[in-house]
C-alpha cells in the first residue's frame, strides 16, 4: 500500500448536493447499498489530489461506474474484505523509523499526527523488529 497516511473519508465528506449528483446518476430501481457504495466512491475521488480539477458531475458518473463494475464482477456473491488497517499501520511505523534522524521525534509526531511518546514507542518497536529480522550470527 502506498498510502500509509490514508484515512477513509466516509460519505460524509461529500455535501448533500454532491450526494444528490451521485443519486441522480442511478436508475430509481437500484438497491440502496449501490447508492451508498457510490457515495463512498465519490467521496474518495473528490478528496484525492488526482481528481481535484474534475467537476463533481464527472466524479459522480465515475463513482457510479465503479459500482456497476463491482456488481458485474462480484454481484450475488458473498465477499470477505480484509480490514487492512494493520498493514497500513505497519507501513506507517516503518516510515517513521526510516525518517528518524536521531533528534526529530517532535517533527515526526507532527507529521504523522502522533504524540512524542507514541513516536518513541514506535521507534522502540521498530528497533526490536529489525533485531528479530536480522539476528547476529555467532562465528
Amino acid at each position: 500500500m502506498k498510502y500509509p497516511d490514508y484515512c477513509p473519508a466516509g460519505a460524509s465528506f461529500a455535501t448533500s448536493q454532491q450526494r444528490e449528483l451521485v443519486h441522480e446518476s442511478f436508475d430509481a430501481t437500484v438497491p440502496d447499498v449501490w447508492r451508498e457504495i457510490a457515495e463512498l466512491n465519490f467521496s474518495a475521488l473528490r478528496r484525492s489530489v488526482f481528481f481535484e480539477k474534475y467537476p463533481d458531475e464527472m466524479l459522480a458518473v465515475m463513482a457510479v461506474e465503479l459500482v456497476y463494475e463491482l456488481v458485474a464482477c462480484f454481484g450475488g456473491s458473498t465477499m470477505y474484505l480484509p480490514n487492512g488497517w494493520q498493514k497500513m499501520k505497519n507501513i506507517k511505523n516503518a516510515l517513521i523509523a526510516r525518517d528518524f534522524k536521531g533528534n526529530n521525534i517532535r517533527e515526526l509526531a507532527k507529521k504523522y499526527g502522533l504524540s512524542d511518546m507514541r513516536v518513541r514507542q514506535i521507534l522502540e518497536e521498530q528497533t526490536a523488529l529489525s533485531k528479530q529480522a536480522s539476528p547476529v550470527q555467532d562465528r
